[in-house]
């Protein structure tokens, strides 16, 4: 099972920060959060700090990180079987920029349902848990998805 952080950056407006991913081999061309694996001997919310700085140029502290929701998401398969833990950071410094170029095309700010038909699959899904209040949300796959 691998492990993954992933950041919410809410502006004042209500929009969120995403991300268009290009050259990863992983849905380029959609639109996700900012985010990456975990590493060994690391915490989910240092992941998120860690992150969010690599990827956008925003600094912020583990306090500044608040948990919303824990995805576990896997095929019947048993491939690509993670446990994704969401973050929303309440308070940043900087501006965002886009840091990674050669991962990320573009930065925009949008409201989910705008953008939903561009996101990485299961993500427009996590928004509306996140709405719900919920905090664990299984989201398993047929093995022919």
């Amino acid at each position: 099972m691998k492990a993954a952080s992933y950041v919410i950056v809410r502006n004042t407006q209500g929009e969120i920060l995403l991300m268009r991913r290009a050259n990863t081999g992983y849905m380029d061309g959609k639109f996700g959060l900012p985010s990456g694996h975990v590493e060994q001997n690391e915490s989910f919310v240092a992941a998120a700090v860690r992150e969010l700085r690599e990827e956008t140029g925003l600094k912020c502290t583990e306090e500044d990180m608040e948990h919303r929701l824990t995805l576990h998401r896997y095929q019947e398969s048993g491939e690509h079987d993670y446990v994704d833990i969401f973050f929303e950071v309440t308070n940043w410094q900087g501006k965002p920029k886009n840091t990674e170029p050669h991962k990320c095309s573009e930065l925009i700010w949008t409201k989910p349902v705008d953008s939903k038909h561009e996101m990485v699959d299961y993500l427009y899904n996590v928004f509306q848990e996140i709405e719900k209040g919920t905090r664990l949300f299984e989201l398993v796959r047929g093995s022919n998805e």
